[in-house]
């Protein structure tokens, strides 16, 4: 049986969300200027996984892995809070405002080039509007996506809507230039976004907006973030509708009531993995040492070399679950999950490691302004490293190349 929170008692996975995501919020408060952040959302997967074990002891007694489980996500969370910088660390100054402005031509290119980039990327998608005139089909062009894309197709969308955004952000917010333009330009990427299935977006690039509030805390005043966290929670509202609304049109089936239901589920099923690694002896079927574990994050990659079959860790979770399947989206490869296949017994080195490093790219610094589009996306993309690591290598070779011959090149050309 696939993930249901209606398998647990729910005013423990309730109640347990509520205390440990307040615990969270308190514990990381002086590590963000404002509570829309993504630094928030990862609270909210931490309190998720947590929340889930506690239901899940609640209904089959404390056992020796979900308590190991329990325990990591604590030591993680912890190691996490220790490593990561305070709210009042200086990413970005207005002493460096001059340098900033003399760069504007170049910003405004790179804004237009990787708008450009990223309406190519979505090619496919446009074909496949045009052969399925029913609206309702285009919210599930997500799945028919995930079955095969082109390579560049991926690396230009994986990445390029991130830098996007730093530059909306960037434009609209500090330079105060194109303002208008940017929104509208940004606004429909992401509305294509919506409708291609992507019900979570929106409420990802609000609680972004969040980090580039971090990023240039000092062009702000505490009015102005006020301001913004109470006008963001609204449009988290409206996103979370959203998410509601787009979630309805995955079947014809569903109704907007099962939308609501699915949405909701959505905030513990991170655990999902987790659930199946431990209902269907994961520990003894899904195979564990250090070869694995490279194996299960380069998998993808090395395959194209050696024409090997390979099937990433969340695929066989969810075989555990269904039997032999051609495809599927599988559960994230949490490092909960990399530690069970690096090999449980590296707790105490890995889950410590994996929590430094996401802390440490929170607030990447380089000395060049150059770098600073990659410092944001190096930050925006840090909790993935926990989250999803098999999907972080992918964030980072997509984000690398699209700065590094993109971005860095127009940055550095001088304009007489």
């Amino acid at each position: 049986m696939l993930f249901d929170i209606t398998n647990y008692n729910q005013y423990v996975l309730f109640f347990s969300l509520i205390f440990f995501l307040g615990g969270g919020v308190y514990l990381f408060r002086s590590n963000y200027v404002s509570i829309i952040d993504p630094i928030t959302m990862h609270l909210i997967w931490m309190a998720g996984h947590l929340a889930f074990l506690c239901g899940y002891m609640f209904k089959n007694g404390v056992s020796m892995l979900p308590a190991f489980f329990f325990l990591n996500m604590l030591l993680y969370t912890f190691v996490y809070k220790f490593f990561l910088k305070r709210n009042t660390i200086k990413l970005f100054s207005r002493k460096k405002a001059d340098d900033l402005f003399k760069k504007i031509n170049r910003i405004k290119i790179i804004f237009i080039v990787l708008l450009i980039l990223n309406i190519i990327s979505k090619i496919n998608f446009f074909k496949f509007i045009l052969s399925n005139p029913d609206v309702s089909s285009w919210f599930m062009y997500r799945f028919t996506d995930m079955q095969g894309r082109d390579p560049l197709f991926r690396i230009l969308a994986t990445s390029s809507i991130i830098f996007l955004l730093f530059y909306t952000f960037l434009l609209f917010a500090v330079m105060k230039r194109w303002r208008y333009f940017v929104v509208i330009a940004y606004g429909s990427i992401i509305a294509l976004e919506v409708v291609a299935g992507g019900r979570s977006i929106l409420i990802g690039v609000i609680f972004s907006l969040g980090l580039g509030i971090f990023y240039f805390s000092d062009y702000f005043k505490i009015t102005e973030i006020k301001k913004f966290t109470n006008r963001s929670l609204f449009f988290v509202m409206l996103a979370v509708l959203a998410a509601i609304l787009v979630t309805s049109f995955y079947s014809s089936d569903y109704s907007v009531k099962d939308g609501f239901s699915i949405v909701t589920n959505r905030f513990l099923a991170a655990g999902d993995g987790l659930e199946y690694y431990m209902n269907y002896d994961g520990l003894h079927k899904i195979k564990s040492g250090l070869g694995e574990y490279i194996y299960s994050i380069f998998g993808i990659y090395i395959k194209r070399f050696t024409g090997e079959e390979y099937k990433n860790v969340g695929l066989q979770l969810s075989e555990l679950v269904l039997g032999e399947l051609e495809f599927t989206q599988g559960s994230n490869y949490t490092f909960l999950l990399q530690t069970m296949v690096l090999g449980y017994q590296f707790f105490f080195i890995y889950v410590p490691i994996i929590a430094y490093l996401s802390a440490k790219l929170r607030t990447v610094k380089f000395k060049s302004i150059s770098f600073l589009p990659l410092s944001f996306f190096l930050s925006s993309t840090s909790y993935v490293l926990s989250e999803d690591i098999e999907y972080w290598v992918l964030l980072m070779i997509s984000g690398l190349l699209v700065f590094y011959f993109v971005i860095y090149p127009i940055n550095k050309f001088t304009f007489k």
